[in-house]
């Protein structure tokens, strides 16, 4: 009445500041004390774009602090808050509605389908680095396409056009959500 493993998930060392973690010289991040002084999801997110899933890694406080306020703050947090905040100020805080998304909105639809099912099968085969790379692609992307349809200027000329970009935007926000 056993059931035996089908899959076993390992990883490499990983190491701190250029030397392996030892927890009898007192040489290692605490969680508890970690927890004191900073939320958790910056470190969840930090482990896992670092994982050593085939070969040793390094944990750097710098570089700690560059993903999160690169990666986090700069790309997926920057695309979510003006999303949000355009939304909120221009919509009611609705996603509005569209007839038919431009070709550069399918695109950027289609590209979030594709980031769905590759994490999917990323995550099953337990990637999870490459499956949390991907997510932050469709991030990027996100951002790179409110910045080339420039809703701040359509609204004031073509609220059509600027709701159009709204809810692609919108609902990229919305399937990071998920991803995540």
């Amino acid at each position: 009445d056993y059931r035996v493993a089908d899959a076993v998930v390992s990883n490499e060392f990983l190491n701190l500041e250029g030397d392996k973690i030892s927890t009898s010289r007192d040489y290692a991040v605490w969680v508890d004390e970690y927890l004191t002084a900073f939320p958790a999801d910056p470190l969840r997110y930090y482990l896992t774009a670092i994982a050593p899933e085939t070969a040793d890694a390094d944990f750097s406080w710098k570089q700690f602090q560059q993903r999160n306020n690169g990666e986090l703050a700069d790309n997926l947090g920057n695309f979510i808050q003006r999303n949000l905040t355009f939304c909120k100020k221009y919509f009611d805080g609705k996603v509005p509605g569209i007839d038919a998304p431009t070709p550069a909105g399918l695109e950027v639809l289609k590209e979030m389908e594709a980031t769905r099912q590759e994490m999917t099968e990323l995550l099953d085969d337990f990637h999870f680095k490459a499956a949390l790379d991907r997510l932050m692609r469709l991030s990027q992307k996100g951002n790179q396409y409110f910045a080339e349809e420039e809703p701040w200027k359509s609204r004031k000329t073509d609220m059509a056009a600027c709701a159009r970009t709204m809810h692609v935007g919108l609902k990229i926000v919305e399937a990071l959500g998920v991803l995540m």
